[in-house]
């Protein structure tokens, strides 16, 4: 019988709660990533100027 892949990476116990609780904290902690590399903004008119990615 040949083992399970996905049992090599899969946690159990402790280590996988804990590994688990983490990744969710580090999902709803980190900023969003909005798809832009600069920003400009315009006090006088309040208007803001994004410079998207260009992904090569």
């Amino acid at each position: 019988m040949r083992p399970d892949p996905e049992q090599a990476f899969r946690q159990t116990g402790w280590p996988g709660l804990r590994a688990r609780l983490f990744h969710l904290y580090f999902v709803l902690r980190r900023p969003m990533t909005l798809g832009v590399r600069g920003l400009i903004h315009d006090r006088r008119s309040n208007s803001v100027f994004l410079i998207r990615h260009t992904y090569v």
